[in-house]
């Protein structure tokens, strides 16, 4: 199955929609544009710290009982076993944009 083929699937097992609809509906949405841009953000930056030879777990969005209160962040990531896990957050570049400039 190609990347085209995969794609389609995905939209229809998912969102029960064709392509077409999908792809309006994410261009008249940009709170789901941002979402989507946030994962893809995130998705680089854990293949490119598994590249450099990182171990990186993901920490869940809905966390299940009590969460650490220091431990808000998107990955736990080490160089080895005998290193410290360390936590980190991936921002957008619009994100942290608008926070600064109140928008």
């Amino acid at each position: 199955m190609n990347i085209y083929q995969k794609l389609e699937a995905f939209v229809v097992k998912t969102f029960k929609t064709t392509l077409e609809i999908f792809l309006e509906a994410l261009r008249m949405s940009p709170n789901a544009q941002g979402y989507v841009s946030g994962s893809i953000s995130e998705l680089i930056l854990k293949n490119n710290l598994q590249d450099l030879g990182f171990e990186v777990k993901r920490i869940r969005e809905k966390w299940e009982g009590k969460k650490h209160s220091q431990h808000l962040g998107d990955f736990y990531f080490r160089k080895n076993t005998q290193n410290p896990w360390f936590v980190l957050e991936s921002k957008g570049v619009k994100s942290n944009t608008e926070h600064w400039n109140k928008l």
